[in-house]
């Protein structure tokens, strides 16, 4: 009926009267043993490769942050330079205006108003 029947027995020694039997039981054992270790082994390596890939992902994206972290730091400082020019800028001004306002101011008490 080209079935394949496996029977599993625990034969030792004495208790084995067929060593074809026994010898095919070996036989199957070890192809067993043998499919089971392939298996093992190709998942030990898709394992290592996953580790691979993740330690290279967590690289590129330690990089990645420190590259944003320099590009916040040099934002920062020139935002702070600009708002330090701007501050000077207003201070200037500021003292123009009460300058203009202090000639406008003289002049007007020159003319008598």
């Amino acid at each position: 009926d080209k079935k394949l029947k496996v029977w599993k027995h625990e034969l030792r020694g004495d208790e084995c009267r067929d060593a074809d039997e026994l010898e095919a039981a070996n036989a199957c054992y070890s192809d067993e043993c043998a499919t089971l270790e392939k298996q093992f082994k190709e998942e030990q390596a898709r394992f290592e490769a996953l580790q691979q890939e993740a330690a290279s992902k967590e690289a590129a994206a330690c990089q990645r942050i420190a590259e944003l972290e320099a590009a916040l730091t040099a934002e920062t400082q020139r935002r702070e330079a600009e708002e330090q020019r701007l501050a000077e800028m207003l201070a200037a001004e500021q003292r123009r205006r009460e300058a203009v306002e202090s000639r406008l101011g003289e002049e007007r008490q020159k003319r008598g108003e």
